[in-house]
């Protein structure tokens, strides 16, 4: 069950009985612990809880703008497996776009691993396609008041130090990534190029 202001998932045990103590504590390093935290082994204000297919556990990390995956065996104090909403599991900023959130609430995991979620704040609700799959693409269908939108197609992989992200694509075209290293190609080419022009100008014979 989601612990929402003790920024923590709780596991309960059967046969259940009056005042039975928690057996684990997702999102705290202990069953006494409360505070909310960004990183990949706490939570903020979490709201919705799904196990899919494969008994995942995901959870909608509703302060945290995020959904994150926990992969048993679970245990208190662990640390979850991938990141969904964010590029690191240090990240919790809000976003409109295909890989970003805004408040996710509610969550529910389909056949085959799918996995649906209420982006709350962006009045959506989002699909992704096996996101715990090995490959990590997905696909999203944003559903909102004033239009029904798919998104389709495969999508790329991103990893930090400490997360894997799934992005997924926009009416099949894939989001594009611009590296730093092609950055740092432009702006050399603007140098030199620079460079030619001052040196060509000083050689040009003036005739004034």
């Amino acid at each position: 069950m989601a612990d929402t202001y003790d920024n923590r998932i709780l596991e309960f045990k059967a046969p259940f009985s009056n005042g039975e103590g928690a057996s684990i504590a997702i999102g705290q390093p202990n069953l006494l612990s409360t505070n909310g935290n960004t990183t990949q082994s706490t939570l903020s204000l979490p709201e919705g809880v799904a196990f899919d297919s494969n008994g995942n556990l995901w959870v909608s990390d509703t302060d945290n703008n995020r959904v994150v995956e926990f992969v048993p065996p679970l245990s208190t104090g662990m640390g979850a497996t991938v990141v969904l909403g964010q590029d690191a599991y240090f990240f919790s900023g809000s976003g409109i776009e295909q890989s970003t959130m805004n408040g996710p609430e509610g969550i529910a995991a389909g056949g085959g691993g799918d996995l649906w979620v209420a982006d709350t704040g962006n009045y959506r609700v989002l699909l992704f396609i096996d996101p715990a799959s090995a490959a990590y693409t997905s696909a999203t269908t944003s559903l909102t008041t004033s239009e029904y939108q798919t998104q389709s197609s495969a999508s790329q992989v991103a990893t930090s130090s400490a997360s894997t992200v799934t992005k997924a694509t926009i009416q099949g075209v894939s989001v594009p990534e611009f590296p730093i290293q092609y950055a740092i190609l432009g702006a050399f080419t603007v140098v030199v190029a620079a460079t030619y022009l001052l040196v060509r100008n000083r050689h040009t014979p003036r005739y004034d």
